[in-house]
């Protein structure tokens, strides 16, 4: 897909996670939502940041300019990626689509909302809510 905006051709399926090509469009998205955005964190689990997603996005974030930063989490822990996040003052955040991103939404909400961090997150439901609140 070349164009998110106008993908061309017929939608013939359904896909929860479309791959790292969409997650670098999703970053692409944030940041000409956000003016001058310069520094973005991304926030989820070490093997979202190992993933073919994560090296993508380190790609993709290089040749967009942005400094990206990794803020981890573990499954039971997103206080200290929220600490980190908070330290960095980050222009931006992208969350990773993973269970327990999903499970700690609120959370990670509640911070976005506290801090006036754009952010956006994997998840049509979860994207609708996110960007109604934040963005």
């Amino acid at each position: 897909m070349t164009n998110l905006a106008r993908p061309g051709g017929n939608v013939t399926g359904f896909s929860i996670q479309a791959g790292p090509e969409f997650d670098t469009k999703r970053m692409q998205l944030l940041k000409d939502t956000v003016q001058n955005m310069s520094r973005l964190a991304f926030l989820g689990l070490r093997g979202d940041w190992e993933s073919t997603t994560g090296r993508a996005l380190r790609s993709a974030a290089e040749s967009h300019a942005l400094k990206l930063f990794f803020a981890e989490a573990t499954p039971t822990n997103y206080a200290d990626g929220l600490a980190l996040i908070a330290k960095e003052r980050p222009d931006g955040l992208i969350v990773a689509a993973n269970p327990a991103s999903w499970y700690n939404r609120h959370t990670i909400i509640a911070f976005a909302l506290q801090h006036r961090l754009p952010c956006d997150v994997s998840g049509s439901s979860a994207r609708r809510r996110w960007r109604t609140d934040v963005v």
